[in-house]
Protein backbone atom coordinates (compact mmCIF):
# COMPACT_ATOMS: atom_id res chain seq x y z
CA UNK A 1 0.00 0.00 0.00
CA UNK A 2 2.86 2.36 0.80
CA UNK A 3 4.36 1.95 -2.67
CA UNK A 4 0.96 2.44 -4.30
CA UNK A 5 0.39 5.59 -2.28
CA UNK A 6 3.84 6.91 -3.24
CA UNK A 7 3.25 6.20 -6.93
CA UNK A 8 -0.17 7.85 -6.76
CA UNK A 9 1.33 10.93 -5.11
CA UNK A 10 4.04 11.13 -7.78
CA UNK A 11 1.42 10.86 -10.52
CA UNK A 12 -0.61 13.68 -8.92
CA UNK A 13 2.50 15.89 -8.78
CA UNK A 14 3.40 15.12 -12.42
CA UNK A 15 -0.15 15.89 -13.58
CA UNK A 16 -0.13 19.16 -11.60
CA UNK A 17 3.19 20.17 -13.20
CA UNK A 18 1.90 19.37 -16.70
CA UNK A 19 -1.29 21.38 -16.08
CA UNK A 20 0.76 24.32 -14.76
CA UNK A 21 3.05 24.29 -17.83
CA UNK A 22 0.06 24.13 -20.20
CA UNK A 23 -1.65 27.05 -18.44
CA UNK A 24 1.60 29.06 -18.50
CA UNK A 25 2.03 28.44 -22.24
CA UNK A 26 -1.58 29.40 -22.91
CA UNK A 27 -1.11 32.62 -20.92
CA UNK A 28 2.09 33.43 -22.81
CA UNK A 29 0.40 32.77 -26.17
CA UNK A 30 -2.57 34.93 -25.14
CA UNK A 31 -0.27 37.84 -24.20
CA UNK A 32 1.65 37.42 -27.44
CA UNK A 33 -1.57 37.54 -29.49
CA UNK A 34 -2.80 40.57 -27.51
CA UNK A 35 0.38 42.50 -28.25
CA UNK A 36 0.12 41.62 -31.95
CA UNK A 37 -3.49 42.84 -31.90
CA UNK A 38 -2.44 46.15 -30.29
CA UNK A 39 0.17 46.70 -32.99
CA UNK A 40 -2.37 45.78 -35.67
CA UNK A 41 -4.86 48.30 -34.25
CA UNK A 42 -2.08 50.88 -34.12
CA UNK A 43 -1.40 50.28 -37.84
CA UNK A 44 -5.13 50.62 -38.61
CA UNK A 45 -5.18 53.90 -36.70
CA UNK A 46 -2.17 55.02 -38.74
CA UNK A 47 -4.02 54.22 -41.98
CA UNK A 48 -6.99 56.29 -40.77
CA UNK A 49 -4.74 59.25 -40.01
CA UNK A 50 -3.15 58.90 -43.46
CA UNK A 51 -6.57 58.94 -45.16
CA UNK A 52 -7.58 62.10 -43.26
CA UNK A 53 -4.29 63.76 -44.26
CA UNK A 54 -4.79 62.80 -47.92
CA UNK A 55 -8.34 64.16 -47.87
CA UNK A 56 -7.07 67.45 -46.48
CA UNK A 57 -4.43 67.63 -49.22
CA UNK A 58 -7.09 66.95 -51.88
CA UNK A 59 -9.26 69.82 -50.59
CA UNK A 60 -6.25 72.11 -50.56
CA UNK A 61 -5.48 71.22 -54.18
CA UNK A 62 -9.02 72.16 -55.24
CA UNK A 63 -8.80 75.65 -53.76
CA UNK A 64 -7.27 78.16 -56.19
CA UNK A 65 -3.86 79.41 -55.23
CA UNK A 66 -3.23 83.11 -54.88
CA UNK A 67 -1.22 84.51 -57.77
CA UNK A 68 2.47 84.71 -57.01
CA UNK A 69 3.86 88.24 -56.77
CA UNK A 70 5.78 89.45 -59.79
CA UNK A 71 9.50 88.99 -59.38
CA UNK A 72 11.23 92.29 -59.11
CA UNK A 73 14.41 92.39 -61.10
CA UNK A 74 16.98 94.82 -59.87
CA UNK A 75 18.43 96.99 -62.59
CA UNK A 76 22.14 97.67 -62.88
CA UNK A 77 21.61 101.26 -61.78
CA UNK A 78 19.58 100.20 -58.76
CA UNK A 79 22.28 97.69 -57.84
CA UNK A 80 24.91 100.40 -57.97
CA UNK A 81 22.80 102.58 -55.67
CA UNK A 82 22.32 99.69 -53.24
CA UNK A 83 26.07 99.17 -53.11
CA UNK A 84 26.87 102.85 -52.79
CA UNK A 85 29.00 103.40 -49.67
CA UNK A 86 27.08 106.61 -48.91
CA UNK A 87 23.81 104.77 -48.18
CA UNK A 88 25.06 101.27 -47.40
CA UNK A 89 24.10 99.97 -43.95
CA UNK A 90 27.07 100.09 -41.57
CA UNK A 91 28.71 96.71 -41.03
CA UNK A 92 28.26 96.99 -37.25
CA UNK A 93 24.47 97.31 -37.62
CA UNK A 94 24.33 94.29 -39.93
CA UNK A 95 26.32 92.18 -37.45
CA UNK A 96 24.06 93.35 -34.64
CA UNK A 97 20.94 92.28 -36.53
CA UNK A 98 22.46 88.87 -37.30
CA UNK A 99 23.36 88.45 -33.64
CA UNK A 100 19.81 89.37 -32.56
CA UNK A 101 18.34 86.85 -35.02
CA UNK A 102 20.56 84.09 -33.65
CA UNK A 103 19.65 84.92 -30.07
CA UNK A 104 15.95 85.00 -30.92
CA UNK A 105 16.07 81.41 -32.20
CA UNK A 106 14.89 79.03 -29.44
CA UNK A 107 17.62 76.86 -27.94
CA UNK A 108 16.60 73.21 -27.64
CA UNK A 109 17.71 71.15 -24.67
CA UNK A 110 17.82 67.41 -24.16
CA UNK A 111 15.61 66.40 -21.24
CA UNK A 112 16.82 63.57 -19.08
CA UNK A 113 14.85 60.35 -19.54
CA UNK A 114 15.83 56.85 -18.49
CA UNK A 115 17.17 54.57 -21.20
CA UNK A 116 14.45 52.60 -22.99
CA UNK A 117 13.87 49.21 -21.39
CA UNK A 118 11.61 46.52 -22.87
CA UNK A 119 11.51 44.40 -19.71
CA UNK A 120 7.77 45.20 -19.53
CA UNK A 121 7.12 43.09 -22.63
CA UNK A 122 9.13 40.24 -21.14
CA UNK A 123 7.75 40.31 -17.59
CA UNK A 124 4.15 41.47 -18.00
CA UNK A 125 3.35 39.93 -21.38
CA UNK A 126 5.31 36.73 -20.85
CA UNK A 127 7.40 37.12 -24.01
CA UNK A 128 10.91 35.85 -24.46
CA UNK A 129 13.68 38.46 -24.88
CA UNK A 130 13.98 37.58 -28.57
CA UNK A 131 10.23 38.05 -29.08
CA UNK A 132 10.27 41.38 -27.24
CA UNK A 133 13.23 42.56 -29.33
CA UNK A 134 11.41 41.54 -32.51
CA UNK A 135 8.54 43.87 -31.61
CA UNK A 136 11.05 46.69 -30.99
CA UNK A 137 12.14 46.36 -34.64
CA UNK A 138 8.52 46.93 -35.68
CA UNK A 139 8.25 49.90 -33.33
CA UNK A 140 11.36 51.48 -34.87
CA UNK A 141 9.88 51.10 -38.34
CA UNK A 142 6.58 52.61 -37.21
CA UNK A 143 8.24 55.68 -35.66
CA UNK A 144 10.41 56.06 -38.76
CA UNK A 145 7.25 56.16 -40.90
CA UNK A 146 5.36 58.59 -38.66
CA UNK A 147 8.12 61.12 -37.87
CA UNK A 148 7.81 63.04 -41.19
CA UNK A 149 4.03 63.30 -40.71
CA UNK A 150 4.48 64.48 -37.15
CA UNK A 151 6.98 67.13 -38.28
CA UNK A 152 4.57 68.33 -40.98
CA UNK A 153 1.74 68.57 -38.45
CA UNK A 154 3.97 70.63 -36.14
CA UNK A 155 5.02 72.94 -38.99
CA UNK A 156 1.33 73.49 -39.78
CA UNK A 157 0.49 73.84 -36.07
CA UNK A 158 -2.17 71.18 -36.55
CA UNK A 159 -2.62 70.17 -32.91
CA UNK A 160 -5.29 67.58 -33.70
CA UNK A 161 -2.89 65.73 -36.00
CA UNK A 162 -0.08 66.11 -33.46
CA UNK A 163 -2.31 64.53 -30.82
CA UNK A 164 -3.42 61.67 -33.12
CA UNK A 165 0.07 60.72 -34.33
CA UNK A 166 1.80 61.03 -30.95
CA UNK A 167 -1.01 59.05 -29.31
CA UNK A 168 -0.66 56.24 -31.84
CA UNK A 169 3.09 55.72 -31.50
CA UNK A 170 2.97 56.37 -27.75
CA UNK A 171 0.61 53.39 -27.39
CA UNK A 172 2.95 51.09 -29.28
CA UNK A 173 6.08 52.16 -27.40
CA UNK A 174 4.43 52.09 -23.94
CA UNK A 175 3.09 48.56 -24.56
CA UNK A 176 6.63 47.33 -25.12
CA UNK A 177 8.60 49.19 -22.48
CA UNK A 178 9.40 52.37 -20.61
CA UNK A 179 11.98 55.15 -20.66
CA UNK A 180 13.43 56.88 -23.73
CA UNK A 181 10.98 57.31 -26.64
CA UNK A 182 8.09 55.87 -24.59
CA UNK A 183 8.41 58.59 -21.93
CA UNK A 184 9.02 61.39 -24.45
CA UNK A 185 5.93 60.42 -26.45
CA UNK A 186 3.85 60.08 -23.30
CA UNK A 187 4.76 63.63 -22.20
CA UNK A 188 4.35 65.01 -25.72
CA UNK A 189 0.92 63.47 -26.20
CA UNK A 190 -0.23 64.62 -22.77
CA UNK A 191 0.78 68.20 -23.56
CA UNK A 192 -0.73 68.20 -27.06
CA UNK A 193 -4.22 67.52 -25.65
CA UNK A 194 -4.42 70.96 -24.02
CA UNK A 195 -1.18 72.89 -24.62
CA UNK A 196 -0.89 75.23 -27.59
CA UNK A 197 2.68 76.52 -27.36
CA UNK A 198 4.22 75.22 -30.58
CA UNK A 199 7.77 75.80 -29.29
CA UNK A 200 7.15 73.38 -26.42
CA UNK A 201 5.93 70.84 -28.98
CA UNK A 202 9.11 71.43 -31.00
CA UNK A 203 11.15 70.74 -27.85
CA UNK A 204 9.40 67.39 -27.50
CA UNK A 205 10.09 66.63 -31.18
CA UNK A 206 13.77 67.50 -30.69
CA UNK A 207 13.94 65.08 -27.74
CA UNK A 208 11.96 62.43 -29.60
CA UNK A 209 14.51 62.44 -32.44
CA UNK A 210 17.40 62.24 -29.96
CA UNK A 211 15.97 59.28 -28.03
CA UNK A 212 14.76 57.60 -31.23
CA UNK A 213 18.35 57.56 -32.53
CA UNK A 214 19.40 56.16 -29.18
CA UNK A 215 16.76 53.42 -29.50
CA UNK A 216 17.96 52.46 -32.99
CA UNK A 217 21.54 52.25 -31.74
CA UNK A 218 20.46 50.22 -28.70
CA UNK A 219 18.59 47.61 -30.78
CA UNK A 220 20.72 47.71 -33.92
Amino acid sequence: MTWLSLIAAILVIVVAIVIFIMQSNRKKQKNFERLKEELRESKQEKETVDKVSQAAVSVAEIEPEAPAPLEEKETTAAAEVALSPDIAEPQAEIEEKVSEAVEAKPKRKIKQYDKFNNARAVEQLGLSQDEADMFIKELIQQIDDELPKLEAAIDNEDFEQIDDISHMIKGSSSSLGSGGVADVLSDMNEYSKEGRDIEIIRDYLYNLKYYFNELKTQFA
